[in-house]
């Protein structure tokens, strides 16, 4: 209750600020969980956290899609992060060759792949990330 009415610290750890944004999304504010996954991905480029920040990423990223649609001028950094720290999944039977043909398509032409990480993002934030708390399922 006091961190709602303060302001919060600068260096707070980016573990923090997903544990409230994921806090924010369970109660179905998307918005608030949007700008506390935004603030703890930038505090993860600042200090070395690791495959952490692509985690963080893609919380954002799922997060973001379902608000707007995939535009990857906006939202590359996020794909970037989460292939430099292998928190984008290949599922399919080609393996390495395959994934790096895929990097290569989705930074220079997405357009082919953006079903693929559509479909991904929708995923893992309906299996994974969007846990709505029971009061807010009771109408």
């Amino acid at each position: 209750q006091r961190m709602k009415t303060r302001e919060l610290p600068i260096d707070i750890s980016p573990h923090v600020l997903v544990l409230m944004g994921r806090h924010e999304l369970n109660k179905g504010n998307n918005e608030p969980a949007i700008k506390l996954f935004k603030r703890a991905f930038e505090q993860a480029e600042l200090s070395n956290y690791g495959d952490y920040r692509g985690y963080i990423g893609k919380a954002l990223l799922a997060t973001l899609l379902e608000t707007e649609k995939f535009n990857l001028n906006n939202h590359e950094k996020y794909l970037k992060a989460m292939l430099a720290t292998g928190w984008l999944e290949f599922t399919d039977e080609l393996g390495v060759l395959s994934c790096l043909i895929f990097k290569e398509a989705l930074l220079w032409n997405a357009n082919a792949n953006d079903k693929y990480i559509i479909d991904g993002m929708k995923s893992f934030f309906n299996d994974s990330l969007y846990k709505p708390y029971l009061s807010e399922l009771i109408v």
